[in-house]
């Protein structure tokens, strides 16, 4: 190859100026510079990524066209599979309630009760122990309430996490 060969290379891309530019320090680094250049412009990346229930447009006719009956089968499945994920989050989220609910009551009976028992207790002359059972009673409540906005905010520190959004909805 001349000097001239050289300096004309037109990469596949059509583009010359965007190529690198070719050293002339030592034997034969030119040559190694111009096949290094058209590797690096003759390499492509191609992907193709698909998500989701169904498969790809091209898929599914590919499928249609062996047989119309398995695209209707395959958007159907597809139907009842996000039929499926709704009821089961929905399902989900009704006894998240309810159990919500279930210890959020119970604590308030036992509560309740405890403080009938110090008022009991006050009026039947026990002051001391009337005061230790309403002060135990408020302290285990407040700490019950603390507890739990703790666990409801480490809760939705871990999951704006796993989405990359902070508790706010802006992007992390």
């Amino acid at each position: 190859m001349s000097d001239n060969e050289i300096e004309e290379y037109q990469s596949p891309l059509g583009d010359y100026e965007a190529a690198p530019r070719l050293s002339t320090e030592g034997p034969g680094q030119r040559q190694r510079d111009v096949r290094a250049t058209q590797q690096i412009t003759q390499q492509h990346l191609f992907v193709k990524a698909h998500r989701g229930p169904l498969p790809q447009a091209s898929e599914l006719k590919a499928y249609a066209d062996i047989d119309p009956a398995i695209a209707s089968a395959i958007v159907a499945m597809a139907r009842e599979n996000n039929t499926t994920q709704n009821v089961t989050v929905r399902r989900e989220q009704i006894f998240a309630l309810a159990r919500d609910l279930a210890s959020v009551l119970a604590a308030l009976i036992f509560g309740l009760a405890a403080l009938y028992g110090a008022v009991t207790a006050a009026d039947h002359d026990h002051p001391t122990t009337a005061g230790i059972l309403a002060t135990t009673t408020l302290t285990i409540g407040f700490g019950a309430l603390l507890l739990r906005r703790i666990v409801k905010s480490e809760r939705s520190d871990h999951s704006s996490q796993k989405t990359g959004r902070s508790t706010n909805g802006e992007e992390a």
